[in-house]
């Protein structure tokens, strides 16, 4: 079995590094993508209910015969 230089052993942590740092850096420029190909599947910026005219009572928002009911619950402790 031959010995590795320690030149030889640098050299291949360094290409390794390089590698996975390209490679990481094509992951997140595919996965962020650019904004201006298409539009969010999202809204994203806040928006009221007055501006979606969705009717608003007390503490509920939408007509109460809606085929979905969304409670949300917390603890604070």
């Amino acid at each position: 079995m031959t010995k590795i230089p320690r030149w030889g052993q640098f050299a291949a942590l360094a290409i390794a590094m390089l590698v996975a740092g390209a490679l990481i850096g094509l992951a997140i420029a595919a996965w962020t993508g650019d904004a201006s190909d298409s539009e969010p599947d999202f809204v994203s910026e806040a928006t009221s209910p007055a501006t979606l005219n969705v009717p608003t009572n007390g503490r509920t928002l939408g007509k109460a015969d809606a085929p979905v009911n969304v409670v949300e619950w917390g603890n604070y402790k």
